[in-house]
């Protein structure tokens, strides 16, 4: 059984190998290095959100409409 598994993830490897040129690789290479993150530079305020509706308490009816508490209807 443990031979099968192993056997199946061989497999499953060999066939997603990708064989590049050289050419390739380093026509790769400096777009790599290029990159940068932008995120990271700058501070960004986090703003509050607010509910557009009241907060749905546990013992009132459920917004669905069923007519059931909300605790036993989406409340679970």
């Amino acid at each position: 059984m443990m031979d099968e598994q192993v056997k199946t993830d061989v497999i499953c490897k060999l066939y997603r190998v990708q064989v590049t040129r050289e050419e390739q690789v380093e026509e790769m290479q400096p777009k790599a290095q290029s990159m940068q993150f932008l995120h990271g530079s700058e501070e960004a305020e986090a703003a509050p959100v607010k509910r557009v509706d009241d907060k749905v308490g546990r013992n009132d009816p459920c917004p669905c409409g069923s007519g059931k508490k909300y605790k036993k209807c989406h409340g679970q």
